[in-house]
């Protein structure tokens, strides 16, 4: 996970080692995960950033804010300053997810999902 500028946002927010833009949600609990709670659909149209080890701080990124919690099915999610952290991949009537680099297609999605800061904040514009 690296911190990149995105020219939507119009400022530097997480995202993976391929540049895809990683999001929290406002409603999680710190170091909990519950976008499978909310709704059967969720865990597909937003799947966890998953790890099988330690994750990696990559430029911008303070290692120290990196965490771990059980995501939905099982899965080890990474976690930042205390969110969970997950892709969007759209779908389920959820519009078209994000399909490249630099996409937000998710970014303020129901007024809960946002791009991450490397702060570890959800970015609101």
């Amino acid at each position: 996970m690296k911190a990149a500028y995105n020219k939507t946002v119009k400022a530097t927010s997480l995202v993976d080692g391929s540049g895809r833009s990683l999001y929290l949600l406002t409603s999680d609990p710190k170091n909990q995960a519950t976008c499978a709670q909310l709704a059967p659909i969720c865990p597909p149209t937003w799947p966890a950033l998953a790890t099988t080890g330690k994750p990696m701080a990559g430029a911008g990124v303070d290692q120290s804010l990196l965490g771990t919690t059980l995501g939905a099915h099982g899965v080890t999610q990474v976690t930042y300053h205390g969110h969970a952290l997950y892709y969007f991949h759209g779908g389920n009537g959820a519009g078209p997810g994000d399909k490249k680099p630099g996409d937000t297609r998710g970014q303020g999605f129901y007024s809960i999902w946002y791009v991450v800061s490397p702060r570890g904040t959800a970015i609101r514009k």
